[in-house]
């Protein structure tokens, strides 16, 4: 009797058969893979090997540029910067140094207020070199790739504190020795061209790439590139060293294998940047293109077999899986649950097919369950987007001003002054800003509590708001300190606000029979008079408060830029 395979067992058995010929094909694909990457292995190693060599070198010669500013600090000579005449002193001993050792870069002397005393070349007298300055009060000794406050070139410096050989515990200056970056991008592009560099700062933004890639400003672009995912799963998994940790991602339509060199404790001054190795694609591919040629060419000859395999099994198996597909997508396309699956007999099919009309049966019934909870909740959701819309309001007002005065806060005012900033720009009018403290504001919070100050507080705004027009803006910083911006046309026209605003702070407030009385120290700054941004508007008009209050009580003082 001619056997009949309607059982899904022989089924299953036969579709196992046509997965293990393709799992062999695969195995076999594999073991091919991982051949060639062994040739790969070498190419990589090497590259990796020659720029740790490289990075190497450049950490030895920073390494030495640190040494000397060190040995120098100590020199007998820099006592000088006690003295009056240190300068040229100092800047015969720093020209010596230069030419005695060859430096690449220069030599300053600061003084320990950070003043610029010496130099190894004529320099000009009062450079601002707050940028060296600021750094030599960390403890790091290395300042990073910024412009030279001298000549304006790009380089990276080293310093070293001076103290007086009669007490080391006094520092009296600071020894910079500059080293040009220009030098360090010459050193990296006379690397061999089969590999790229790119170095990044902190921030991640690059300091350094060679010529030969497209313009990549950060590491995160870099990191953003397209990686290829099935590279990382065959080819750098074989390729990775301890040291290394490559992948392969596609830049402007070209393939580089990428790696991202960890930072060491052998490499302490080079880890300030971030190093990335770039090699194309193609030089690590070409030892393996014959090796791929033949396993395709044989996995072309097992694919076509196993093809035919699985498409005859496919047209045995497929029919009662085909005709369930069928009434699946009609029902999920008409949403009809009246339709039905004959039965295929006892087998795991006809099953199927009964589970399957089962199923119709128990999604009509939960269908009409599902269109009330549906209704329930678009009702709901609704009414909760209405609420978090209300919330939402609520706080982006609270954002914004402060929750005691309800006046704008900093925030609120720095847009308000921006605005304000550009409108007298375009108007050709004036713009003052007014920074009130209140004098005697302490007392009170001490005599009578916080919540006698607060009132105190909550009644001057209400004075202020009173005061001023539109488009005027009064803010409360914090504290008893208050900003008011007045657009006026001339500088004049600034004193009868002032008397009016101190007449209104002066004037007592009354709570339960106690007489509170404050009075105000403020400082005014005009735009464009002062030229100065929003941050500097309200700094100057801080600083004119500051020598109001110097003067005493209930004192005005215009920013002066001079004094």
């Amino acid at each position: 009797m001619k056997p009949k395979f309607t059982s899904i067992f022989y089924r299953l058995l036969w579709s196992y058969s046509a997965i293990f010929l393709l799992l062999f094909t695969a195995i076999f694909s594999v073991l091919f893979i991982k051949i060639s990457t062994n040739q790969v292995h070498c190419t990589i190693s090497k590259l990796h090997q020659e720029i740790l060599n490289d990075r190497h070198q450049l950490e030895l010669e920073l390494f030495q540029t640190l040494t000397n500013v060190k040995a120098w600090s100590t020199l007998s000579v820099m006592d000088n910067l006690l003295t009056d005449d240190a300068d040229q002193q100092l800047m015969r001993r720093l020209e010596t140094l230069k030419q005695q050792y060859q430096l690449k870069g220069h030599v300053y002397a600061l003084s320990n207020k950070g003043v610029l005393v010496a130099a190894d070349h004529p320099i000009a007298k009062n450079l601002n070199v707050n940028v060296w300055y600021t750094q030599t009060q960390t403890s790091e000794p290395f300042i990073n790739k910024h412009v030279s406050p001298v000549d304006g070139s790009s380089i990276i410096a080293f310093w070293q504190p001076v103290k007086a050989s009669f007490n080391d515990r006094q520092i009296i200056g600071y020894l910079i020795i500059t080293y040009p970056w220009q030098d360090i991008t010459e050193f990296l592009a006379n690397m061999p061209t089969s590999r790229h560099l790119m170095l990044f700062n902190q921030a991640g933004v690059t300091v350094h790439q060679d010529q030969y890639l497209p313009l990549i400003n950060s590491i995160k672009m870099l990191n953003s590139t397209d990686k290829k995912s099935w590279s990382s799963s065959w080819l750098t998994r074989y390729t990775e060293t301890p040291d290394d940790a490559y992948y392969e991602g596609t830049i402007n339509q070209q393939d580089f294998f990428i790696e991202i060199l960890p930072n060491n404790t052998a490499t302490p001054l080079t880890n300030v940047w971030q190093w990335v190795s770039l090699v194309e694609s193609h030089q690590i591919y070409a030892p393996i293109k014959s090796i791929v040629i033949d396993i395709l060419e044989l996995g072309s000859i097992i694919a076509c077999i196993a093809f035919f395999i699985i498409y005859l099994l496919s047209q045995y198996l497929s029919k009662p899986i085909q005709t369930l597909t069928e009434i699946a997508s009609e029902i999920a396309n008409t949403l009809d649950l009246s339709k039905r699956m004959d039965s295929y007999g006892n087998n795991e099919i006809g099953k199927l097919a009964t589970s399957f009309n089962d199923m119709c049966d128990n999604l009509e019934k939960m269908w009409l369950e599902k269109n009330k909870i549906n209704q329930d909740l678009q009702a709901l959701n609704r009414e909760l987007e209405q609420k978090v819309a209300e919330r939402t309001q609520h706080f982006a007002w609270q954002a914004h001003h402060d929750t005691l005065t309800k006046l704008p806060n900093r925030e609120l005012l720095d847009e308000h002054l921006t605005q304000s900033i550009a409108r007298s720009h375009r108007n050709s009018t004036m713009l003052a800003v007014l920074f009130i403290d209140l004098d005697g504001f302490k007392a009170i919070n001490d005599d009578f509590g916080h919540e006698m100050g607060d009132y105190l507080l909550i009644d001057i705004a209400k004075r202020f708001i009173a005061s001023i027009r539109e488009p005027d803006t009064v803010a409360r910083l914090g504290g008893d300190e208050f900003v008011i911006l007045l657009e006026i046309e001339k500088k004049e026209d600034i004193n009868k606000p002032l008397e009016r605003i101190c007449a209104l702070i002066n004037e007592p407030i009354i709570i339960d029979d106690k007489v509170l009385k404050v009075s105000p120290s403020i400082g005014v700054t005009i735009y464009p008079l002062d030229p100065s941004n929003s941050d500097g508007l309200i700094r100057h008009a801080d600083q004119a408060m500051y020598q109001a209050k110097q003067k005493g009580k209930n004192q005005t003082q215009f920013f002066d830029s001079e004094t």
